[in-house]
């Protein structure tokens, strides 16, 4: 029989040369796209060149991130024996470490919860995986102290077998994946009686796969009421931000626009470019950025579409009317009104590529800085 248990986690100089090529890579493809995106706006068109500034820019600060990361090298062993909890840590960088054994008599609870891991696979669609977490819990100098375990379904029954019987267990339904030992108890403050350690003893919760949400995340009442006001703080500065370059979108269509020079059918110079890029990045910024990609969601940006071409084009007409009468700045005016038409879509995308920049950024997290043993 299976006499302990071991979870190891460790940032070791593999991990960060890891990092620092990822960042590198990053780092290369965000000039490239940069680089791709100046040379077709001065050979082509700045349409087309802007397209790939927004993903360049994206890439090339997320590399130089990664490349300045100054995250401690370490290594980190949990053990269950017969004998206690052990625990061994190790900082390289200071010559640090900590290394103690806290006997059962001295563990005064034990709690069952789970962690997630995402499942990155190019054949099939992404997955969620919960995983049991144990934790240990004692009071040490009038503190009470955590420690958690992560571990596979199997593990668990063998933690219930060498773990001595009478602990009470508690259980919670919160997600622990990104609790760190000192802030667990904010989590299992809530934790409800679950039983006593047994031979044998079920978890409590459903593992394997799961789908978003099928494990809550714990927020606190007070940081929810304070999220909440926050998020519709925020809202509320996206529309008005929005609604005033409405505004100051058909002001300088109107009086300011007229005036432009005029290149076959489109304007000249670089006003036009900065229209485009002044309202993507209001869209991007103050309007999409906390939007998730969802069917309801297309209707705001098709709201935003329409709002855009009016105030745009209202603003060109309207100049066209009143100080020009060259039908080539009617053209030009028109196809520039139709270029922020289409901007607006194109804002609620590359917004959504900084969603896929998180997931490079969790799987490069997962595939480099924590390595597991079970034994």
């Amino acid at each position: 029989m299976q006499e302990e248990l071991t979870f190891k986690s460790e940032i070791n100089r593999a991990s960060k040369a890891l990092m620092y090529i990822m960042g590198g890579i990053l780092t290369l493809l965000g000039t490239a796209l940069l680089s791709i995106s100046i040379w077709v706006s001065r050979h082509s068109h700045w349409v087309a060149g802007l397209l790939s500034i927004f993903a360049g820019s994206i890439c090339l600060l997320v590399g130089i991130g990664m490349l300045r990361d100054k995250q401690k090298r370490y290594t980190s062993i949990k053990k269950v024996t017969k004998e206690g909890f052990y625990e061994y840590f190790h900082l390289p960088e200071r010559e640090e470490t900590i290394e103690k054994t806290i006997p059962f008599a001295e563990i005064t609870a034990l709690y069952a919860g789970r962690a997630i891991r995402n499942i990155y696979r190019q054949e099939a669609p992404s997955r969620s995986i919960a995983y049991p977490v144990l934790v240990l819990s004692w009071e040490e100098e009038g503190q009470q102290q955590f420690r958690g375990m992560g571990l596979t379904p199997e593990e668990w029954k063998v933690a219930c077998k060498i773990l001595p019987e009478g602990i009470p267990v508690y259980e919670t339904e919160y997600e622990l994946t990104h609790y760190p030992d000192y802030a667990l108890g904010v989590v299992l403050d809530s934790a409800r009686p679950y039983g006593e350690t047994e031979r044998g003893l079920a978890f409590p919760h459903k593992l394997g796969v799961v789908k978003h949400g099928d494990v809550p995340v714990f927020i606190p009442e007070e940081k929810r009421q304070e999220q909440r006001k926050k998020e519709e703080a925020w809202k509320k500065i996206g529309e008005r931000v929005f609604n005033s370059w409405l505004l100051i979108s058909f002001l300088l269509s109107l009086f300011w626009m007229p005036f432009w020079e005029v290149s076959g059918a489109v304007f000249a110079g670089p006003w036009s470019y900065g229209f485009t890029v002044v309202t993507m990045l209001i869209l991007g910024v103050f309007r999409y950025a906390k939007t998730p990609f969802a069917f309801r969601n297309f209707l705001m940006v098709g709201r935003d579409m329409l709002l855009v071409l009016a105030s745009f084009m209202t603003g060109g007409l309207l100049g066209y009317l009143l100080f020009s009468e060259t039908p080539r700045y009617l053209d030009a005016a028109v196809n520039h009104a139709f270029v922020g038409f289409l901007s607006v879509p194109v804002a609620f995308l590359l917004s959504k590529f900084l969603y896929f920049i998180g997931i490079v950024f969790s799987m490069m997290f997962d595939f480099a800085g924590m390595t597991r043993k079970k034994k």
